[in-house]
């Protein structure tokens, strides 16, 4: 489960090279003071708070018009949803924010 691996790697420190150790809460701790954290945060954020209702309400767009055709509805249902019960799923919400929102640099500390 994809959670369960999330609260698993939050917890830890380290590389992918030089193996990780537990650390608690302590990344979490740490987290104010790393430069840029609230403005990825806020993008975050943002992007949840527009993207998972246009998603949702795109979707349910979709389905009522795709439940009203009468002649060949399973085809046309089929083409539409089984491309987006793979590994693509998400790609929908690559147009949901203006790209400044999505691939705006995380300034760093010299």
């Amino acid at each position: 489960m994809p959670v369960c691996g999330t609260i698993w790697w939050s917890t830890r420190a380290g590389s992918i090279f030089g193996g990780t150790q537990f650390v608690g809460l302590e990344n979490f701790i740490q987290l104010p003071g790393v430069v840029g954290a609230g403005s990825a945060i806020a993008n975050t954020l943002v992007f949840a708070l527009i993207s998972v209702p246009l998603i949702l309400i795109g979707a349910l767009g979709v389905a009522l018009v795709l439940a009203r055709i009468k002649h060949g509805g399973s085809i046309y249902r089929f083409l539409v949803y089984f491309p987006g019960s793979g590994a693509g799923r998400g790609r929908g919400t690559d147009l949901a924010l203006p790209h400044q929102y999505r691939f705006r640099p995380v300034q760093q500390r010299d």
